[in-house]
Parts: structure tokens; sequence; C-alpha cells
């Protein structure tokens, strides 16, 4: 199974990476710390899940949702889970799309952790 963690934080890629792997032996993890590298990636690998955060800079979180699902590529039906300190702001843009869950910081690494569980075991 593989995952891409996309933010420009690099201590946030950290933190999941690490919890990722400390509950899955099996998952690899490919991290972006931006849009183009993110794309790159995508372009190039299947992935299970998708993690993005909203706020990267130039090109948002948001960018590479759109581009990803609207691209007829391998990961245009994967899970995403959204990252952001600020959900309600997204909440209308990301209902367009399918198979998207949104996840705001502050509902804790335990919300990030069952959430992550559910997708995997499927």
């Amino acid at each position: 199974m593989k995952i891409l963690v996309l933010d420009d934080q690099p201590e946030i890629r950290e933190i999941i990476s690490d919890i990722v792997q400390l509950n899955y032996d099996e998952i690899q993890i490919d991290e972006a710390e931006d849009f183009d590298q993110a794309m790159c990636l995508a372009s190039k690998n299947k992935y299970n899940i998708l993690l993005v955060d909203i706020n990267l800079g130039a090109k948002s979180g948001m960018d590479f949702i759109q581009e990803t699902r609207l691209n007829e590529g391998e990961n245009k039906n994967t899970p995403i889970f959204v990252i952001t300190g600020s959900s309600k702001t997204f909440e209308t843009e990301i209902e367009k799309y399918d198979n998207i869950l949104l996840f705001s910081k502050v509902d804790g690494i335990e919300s990030l952790t069952s959430n992550l569980a559910k997708v995997l075991e499927v």
C-alpha cells in the first residue's frame, strides 16, 4: 500500500508518516512539499490514500484535488484526506468531489488515525 502526504510543513509530514508507520509496517509513504512535487509523484504512482494540506502557497491543496479529480490518471478515485486548520472555509468546495474526507488539525491525531484505519482496512 502507498500513501502520498502533501504538506508544506516538514514537521507535519514527519508526524503523519511516523503515525502511519507505527500502525502499518507495510505502507510506503511518499512525501511532497508542494503542488508540483505532488503532481509529479501522483502521475508516476498509484496511491491508496492522498493526504493533502489545503494551504500550500502559490498552488493550493485544492488545486491538487481539482487536478487529480479532473485528470484521468490512476489516482482519479483515490480517497483523499484533506488536512486543514479551518475546515469550514473549504467545506462547500470539497463537497463537489467524491471520496474526500475533511480532517481539521484541531480534531486531533486520534481522528486522523481512526479514519485512516477505516480506509486502509477496506
